[in-house]
């Protein structure tokens, strides 16, 4: 193949990456050095192309990603990324890749000031029939000649762009439909709504795609909740508020690092806050409060009817923040199933209810929990008194024309009645959610009167009636009312006249399997010409790395350049710190072998062995300083190995799976499947990028990382730490502060049963020791 069986015609110097990644090739040989100019940014963008850009433009437009430049920059020759665009943006997109640990000193910048509508024409490449334009209103386009070869305006709306998702999905909202007081169960974690407005507790890359099935506005999110800062899901948020000049609120733990992000979207009204005694008042009647300590949120819901009283409802999102959520009044507990499992002990004499979301309860329910699946809308609503609880299910059922099952109340003969209600199949959706509300007031005739005949009619709907695949059905138009009743929750289902959503119209990722997923849909030809462009590139890009040694070379050395590869492992830190264990001993050894030097060096120091006893002086000490470090790191192994025969320490699969999950959720990812993990990598864990663990622990992908690797040693470590702890309690008083201190600091590290369980004992333990004191 040569170069003109791939670039036949101009327009095929145009390389569509991504749907916001582009690449222009000005070259006419291969003998051309760096003959590519990038526009936006992609991880997909193949690592050969890197020491071939020449120049890097930077549209007023916020186009691709910020998390993903830091992966398209060439490391190895920093002096060589040149960026082209108006000063705000650059300096802005310099700032944060220095924050994220490129050297952008050596990087050199050509800005644009505009003057009037449009910047006069300037070269973008060295071949000066290259030339850009920079439009006051964002827009850039570059001319080859006459002839406009790229405009980013237009590809944004061609392509499936993230202004393109966020339009429709702003297009196609229902936003009536939110304007009560409630939470939506989203891939991973809850939103809180209020008058048609959301707050969105963690952002992961799923989120809109729920944000379609449930008809929801991206426009309306007002508030974000981001532990560990901000996370690569946020940026089409952030484009479309920059888009559409609207505020949006940031609760973080890294409050520097997103309103560094922030400047890159200066139309975007964002304010940042503190997650740290967070009190944020929705203006909705909602006030939402972090729970101290923790990541968790209590949101009180004021005002709500029928009773117009006020709600608490506490989302936990961690551990740490259970046990505060038992003393918040809360009316419910709101978790995923991951924690449920690891905490259920703790819960099992809760008074209030616990709503368990998505998958879970692997380790079976200690005591009565509701069930929540994911994608539905919660309206909150609290009762006085359970008449107005059935005369609320009755109006559903009677509304869907199955009133006559009501004639009778109870029934008392189950095989009759059963016969009487409609099979699921084929029936409307009013009749489904009727057949529902229906099992809900045989359930509260049984708590009222525990009768046993409307005991065997719930088993038999439970068999032949189940709730499990219908709430799977019509997720664009149904929602469930969640009815509170003193310590108790029921659910009445209901939904809207709307029609069913259609099928999500983008791709979840660009490769040929979500391609053929939305065949028929606006975007199915760009996603086959993205496909087709990124095969092309390739074939050039072989082309010049065949032709030329000295890029193979240089691509060698990008490749331990990129960031991922570089950095100061912890082991490394953790021996600098040891070197003064034994600083003493060393000392008095060092001054007996500079004696015995000083005396052997003095008759031949005109021979130059002085030199050779210096060197033996620092042989020495490095010998000394490396022996003292494997003392210590031999002595710890030990310590270790007996942590972990004494209290059968080990890791299971399952543990692992439940700690990817939560660092997953933590860094706003969507949930993972247990057989997905142990074979492969999630798409996130890539060479470069960063997320955090569950303690705040700072991970940099390289080659070679596997979650599963990380969260496996991240958990061995924790065990032995909680055990360690308890080994040091042992012999401690009850009294003692410092026994206190410890025993919190376990709680935190706390995360399997057996923990748990140890913890509840030293906790009796030391009340009763307490106690007889006293």
């Amino acid at each position: 193949m040569e170069l003109k069986d791939i670039i036949e015609k101009p327009e095929d110097r145009l390389f569509v990456i991504a749907p916001e990644c582009f690449i222009i090739f000005t070259g006419d040989s291969l003998d051309d050095e760096r003959p590519l100019i990038r526009i936006g940014n992609s991880r997909d963008l193949p690592l050969e192309a890197l020491p071939l850009i020449e120049n890097i433009v930077v549209p007023d437009i916020p186009t691709g990603s910020p998390f993903a430049e830091l992966n398209n920059t060439d490391h190895a020759s920093p002096g060589k990324n040149r960026y082209i665009g108006s000063t705000r943006p650059v300096r802005d997109g310099l700032a944060l890749l220095k924050a994220q640990g490129a050297e952008t000193e050596a990087m050199s910048v050509m800005e644009i000031e505009q003057a009037g509508e449009n910047t006069e024409e300037r070269a973008i490449s060295k071949k000066g029939s290259y030339t850009g334009i920079f439009y006051r209103g964002g827009n850039f386009r570059v001319k080859l000649g006459e002839m406009i070869l790229f405009d980013l305006a237009a590809m944004r709306e061609k392509h499936c762009s993230d202004m393109a998702m966020c339009s429709l999905l702003s297009r196609e909202s229902a936003e009536d439909r939110y304007r009560g007081k409630g939470f939506i169960t989203l891939t991973g974690s809850p939103c809180i709504y209020g008058n048609g407005y959301f707050t969105l507790h963690g952002i992961y890359p799923s989120v809109f795609k729920d944000f379609h099935s449930l008809r929801m506005d991206p426009s309306l999110v007002q508030g974000v909740v981001m532990p560990g800062g901000p996370a690569p899901s946020i940026i089409p948020l952030l484009k479309w508020k920059h888009e559409e000049k609207r505020r949006l609120r940031i609760f973080s733990h890294d409050t520097d690092a997103a309103a560094l992000l922030g400047r890159l979207y200066p139309d975007c009204v964002l304010t940042v806050s503190p997650l740290s005694g967070m009190e944020y008042s929705t203006g909705e009647g909602i006030v939402i409060k972090q729970i101290k300590g923790s990541t968790s949120l209590l949101a009180q819901y004021r005002n709500v009817p029928p009773a117009r009283a006020d709600v608490n409802i506490a989302f936990i999102a961690d551990y740490e923040g259970i046990e505060s959520a038992l003393n918040s009044r809360a009316h419910i507990l709101v978790m995923n199933g991951t924690i449920y499992d690891g905490a259920a002990p703790l819960l099992k004499d809760v008074e209030c209810p616990i709503v368990v979301t998505g998958d879970g309860l692997k380790q079976g329910k200690v005591r009565p929990v509701v069930t929540l699946p994911t994608r539905m809308q919660y309206e909150v609503q609290i009762y006085d008194d359970m008449d107005t609880v059935l005369k609320d299910l009755i109006q559903q059922i009677a509304g869907a024309g199955l009133g006559h099952l009501l004639e009778e109340w109870p029934p008392r003969n189950k095989r009759k009645f059963m016969k009487m209600l409609p099979r699921q199949e084929g029936a409307s959706l009013g009749e489904i959610l009727a057949l529902q509300n229906l099992k809900t007031m045989f359930r509260i005739e049984e708590e009222l009167h525990g009768d046993s005949a409307v005991r065997k009619i719930i088993d038999a709907m439970e068999k032949n009636v189940p709730e499990g695949p219908m709430m799977e059905m019509f997720p664009g138009r149904r929602y469930v009312n969640l009815a509170i009743y003193g310590d108790r929750v029921y659910f009445i289902h209901g939904a809207d006249n709307r029609e069913a959503v259609p099928e999500y119209p983008f791709p979840d990722e660009i490769n040929t399997a979500s391609c053929g997923r939305i065949a028929g849909s606006v975007f199915h030809e760009q996603c086959l010409t993205i496909l087709q462009d990124r095969e092309r590139l390739q074939k050039l890009l072989s082309l010049y790395y065949r032709k030329s040694p000295v890029l193979k070379k240089n691509l060698k050395q990008l490749a331990g350049a990129m960031p991922g590869e570089r950095g100061i492992a912890p082991e490394g830190a953790a021996a600098g710190d040891r070197r003064s264990i034994s600083m003493q001993l060393r000392k008095i050894r060092l001054r007996k072998i500079r004696k015995v030097l000083f005396i052997i060096a003095v008759p031949f120091i005109l021979a130059g062995l002085f030199l050779a006893g210096m060197s033996l002086l620092q042989d020495y000490r490095a010998r000394e300083e490396r022996m003292a470090v494997e003392r210590k790191v031999e002595a710890e192994k030990n310590r270790v190995e007996t942590i972990k025969k004494t209290y059968n320490v080990h890791v299971s699969d399952y543990d692992i799976f439940l700690y990817a999950n939560q660092v997953a959720l933590k860094n706003g990812y969507a949930p993972i499947e247990l057989k997905t993990l142990k074979k492969k990598n999630p798409n996130w864990i890539f060479p470069g990028n960063v997320f955090i663990l569950m303690d705040g622990e700072r991970i940099t992908v390289v080659e070679g990382n596997t979650l599963w690797g990380i969260s496996e040693k991240k958990l061995m470590q924790r065990h032995i730490d909680f055990y360690s702890l308890i080994e040091e309690m042992k012999d401690m008083s009850a009294d003692d502060p410092a026994a206190l201190e410890k025993l919190k600091k376990a709680r935190s590290l706390a995360f399997s049963k057996s923990h748990f369980e140890i913890l509840e004992q030293m906790k009796k333990g030391m009340n009763h020791e307490g106690t007889s004191k006293n």
